[in-house]
């Protein structure tokens, strides 16, 4: 099967691609215990994710930036709750998937 073949396949069972701006609540910095007055410092972080949305529910989405057309699997998923999403911006497929690809430079 030819790379386009997988891709609409894959496309069927995807949501869509986007842009989100979300806050992480877990604690991001090392696993090492800490005095409460270090942990009381602690606050979210804004991260900017890109990928497929591979679910979605009225509480969370999955968002896969890494998908294999060919196997349908995916790496680096993560669970973002829908309250901490900041900005969200759909990216037309048109822009994923170019009709034409540009040969490299020589």
């Amino acid at each position: 099967m030819v790379f386009k073949e997988y891709q609409m396949q894959y496309d069927e069972k995807v949501k869509s691609f986007e842009y989100i701006d979300w806050l992480d609540h877990s604690g991001y910095e090392d696993t090492c215990w800490k005095e409460l007055e270090e942990n009381q410092k602690l606050k979210p972080f804004e991260i900017s994710s890109v990928g497929w949305i591979i679910k979605e529910t009225d509480k969370y989405l999955i968002l896969s930036p890494h998908c294999s057309f060919e196997s349908g699997k995916q790496s680096g998923s993560v669970c973002i709750i829908k309250g901490n999403i900041t900005f969200r911006k759909k990216i037309p497929f048109s822009y994923v998937y170019p009709t034409k690809k540009k040969e490299p430079k020589k």
